[in-house]
């Protein structure tokens, strides 16, 4: 069999029959293939399409399984939810159900502990009434007295709940430490006050307080220094007989510079103890220097008098400059005087207490003086307020009086005539009185700024100098000492 003809061997026909033939040939065999290439893109378009369509299924079937699951959540969170509020109020009723048994057992032991404590209450109370007499009475009435608020309270710490009293058992103590004079006695009553007290700080200090010292009168002196190590330096330090009883039983056990601070604070507490410490047999067979003690004691005083002192000449002295200056102005200001203030400290020092006493009246003094000072410097400021208003109001004379001549020339005008007479036979001398008021009231204009300037100095100044003087009277507490001596 021949081979078939192609293009390339038949390119150099000469015959144009044959080219032609050649050329539909391969024309038809083009057509062929691209006939066959057209058939297989469709089949492939078809194939995509069919693809697409399987895919949009699939993505459609995709998208309800997500709505689904969506749903699913959402139905999830909401039993979820609603368990939780169920739990919540399942709890709630619980949480009530237990509060309203606390209640009812609280009120149970009320009711059973009521009659109780009513009774010790009312016997510590008739107690409390029977030593109240006892102190306004002598001899056997007094015996009576004491007899029934002992027997009273006796009752009250032999009871279960009575025992748990604290007040009683202080009130047990006191008696038998002072009015019966058995200090073994008292020290247990005071021991037990002490121990049930800590629910009252305050009070506790005091039972301490009374504990210490009936060790101290037994002579069990470490033991009455050793109580106090149970008590806040804060609180401590802030009780002057706690203070001075403390410095008594540190000077018993020869801690001298302890016992030294702790009665520095009392006498800066309560200064009759700066009096009183020169009979105290503690402090003076010990080695501490009460002279010394007692000379700080009346520098701390006599600082506090000066301080007060420079207070009020600081005041005086801006009182002084200010009404100096707004005097020219002030003689027609009624109720605006400058106070005035006698600067004399105290000065006796014999006595801490009576020393003290007439600091604390300086101070006083010192203080209303300041304040007056102040009230008077916004007088002024006030005063020259309205005088810089009555200044702005005032007329040109020339002017008022042209105004009243017009003013008659229309009603009348012979009056008006007479009125113009008169005007220019005075008018050189009105000319020469306005000259004179105006240059006054400009120097008054001028003034007036600068005087209210140095009003409002001197309020800021006083302001300053009272409240130097309220921290300076503030007590300089001392840096509390250790509990416990080195």
């Amino acid at each position: 069999m021949e081979a078939p003809l192609t293009y390339r061997s038949h390119t150099h026909l000469r015959d144009p029959e044959l080219r032609q033939i050649d050329l539909e040939y391969q024309i038809m065999k083009t057509c062929e293939t691209s006939e066959k290439q057209h058939q297989s893109s469709i089949q492939m378009i078809e194939a995509i399409q069919a693809n697409s369509e399987t895919m949009l299924k699939t993505a459609s079937s995709n998208e309800r399984h997500m709505g689904n699951l969506e749903r699913g959540v959402v139905k999830l969170r909401e039993v979820t939810a609603d368990g939780f509020k169920r739990c919540e109020r399942l709890l709630g009723n619980i949480s009530e159900g237990i509060r309203k048994q606390i209640a009812l057992l609280e009120s149970i032991n009320e009711i059973l502990a009521s009659p109780l404590e009513t009774r010790t209450r009312e016997l510590r109370e008739n107690a409390e009434r029977s030593i109240q007499e006892m102190l306004t009475c002598e001899g056997r009435d007094r015996d009576e007295y004491r007899s029934d608020a002992i027997s009273l309270i006796e009752l009250v710490i032999a009871d279960p709940v009575g025992k748990l009293d604290y007040l009683a058992w202080f009130n047990y103590g006191w008696l038998l430490q002072y009015e019966v004079g058995s200090c073994e006695q008292a020290e247990e009553a005071f021991f037990q006050s002490r121990r049930l007290a800590k629910s009252d700080p305050e009070f506790r200090l005091i039972a301490i307080r009374f504990y210490a010292n009936c060790l101290y009168h037994m002579g069990k002196y470490q033991e009455a220094y050793d109580a106090f190590r149970e008590v806040e330096t804060h609180d401590l330090f802030n009780d002057y007989r706690a203070a001075y009883e403390y410095a008594r039983y540190c000077a018993r056990l020869e801690f001298t510079d302890l016992a030294t601070q702790s009665l520095e604070r009392a006498i800066e507490l309560f200064t009759l103890f700066g009096d009183l410490m020169w009979c105290e047999s503690d402090f003076l067979e010990g080695d501490m220097d009460l002279q010394a003690i007692y000379d700080r004691a009346v520098d701390t005083i006599e600082n506090r008098a000066l301080g007060c002192k420079q207070a009020a000449q600081k005041a005086q002295s801006v009182i002084h400059t200010l009404a100096d200056a707004v005097a020219p102005l002030a003689s027609n200001w009624p109720h605006v005087t400058p106070p005035y203030f006698e600067i004399a400290m105290p000065t006796h020092r014999l006595s801490l207490a009576t020393y003290e006493d007439e600091v604390d009246r300086y101070a006083i003094e010192v203080k209303q003086y300041l304040k007056d000072s102040l009230e008077y410097c916004g007088k002024v400021v006030v005063r020259l307020q309205w005088h810089e208003k009555d200044l702005a109001k005032q007329r040109n004379p020339i002017e008022g009086a042209g105004g009243k001549l017009g003013e008659a020339f229309e009603s009348h005008f012979v009056l008006g005539l007479i009125l113009t007479i008169l005007l220019i036979a005075v008018l050189p001398l009105v000319f020469i009185f306005w000259l004179a008021a105006s240059a006054g009231q400009s120097k008054e204009r001028e003034l007036i700024p600068k005087l209210s300037s140095m009003a409002k100095a001197s309020q800021s100044e006083l302001r300053i100098a009272l409240k130097e003087l309220d921290e300076f009277e503030s007590r300089q507490k001392l840096e509390y000492p250790a509990l416990t001596a080195e």
